[in-house]
């Protein structure tokens, strides 16, 4: 990444030796591994995500395939708020993936660059 946040192209050598990620078109971000609390743990920050994702400004208007405009900074929020509902630990073996996030929040950067900070959620 360069200084002003966006990637930049560089020596192949760099690339092999990083942790580099290659975004594709259609290329969906999942979390693997992980672990919710409990529903009584989580039932209200999940209510939030609900309330905040059916009160967008743009969420009556989904497309043919359910997809609605957002902006960045709500989803931004989103993920964060989703993954404050997961459990990472030694007995569920997953303390590798705890930032999982961070992919995802990268990609967002990147492809949201040239929307305007806006995507199809």
């Amino acid at each position: 990444m360069g200084y002003d946040k966006h990637i930049k192209p560089c020596a192949s050598k760099k690339i092999k030796v990083s942790n580099a990620l290659t975004l594709k078109p259609q290329q969906r971000f999942l979390p693997v591994g992980f672990w919710t609390g409990t529903k009584k743990d989580i039932s209200k920050t999940v209510d939030k995500i609900d309330k905040m994702i059916v009160e967008s400004a743009h969420y009556n208007d989904k497309d043919i395939y359910g997809f609605f405009e957002i902006d960045k900074r709500t989803v931004t929020e989103l993920l964060r708020l989703i993954e404050s509902t997961y459990i990472y630990g030694q007995k569920f073996h997953n303390t590798d993936r705890k930032n999982d996030i961070t992919e995802m929040l990268c990609a967002l950067e990147y492809c949201t660059a040239k929307s305007n900070g806006k995507v199809f959620a």
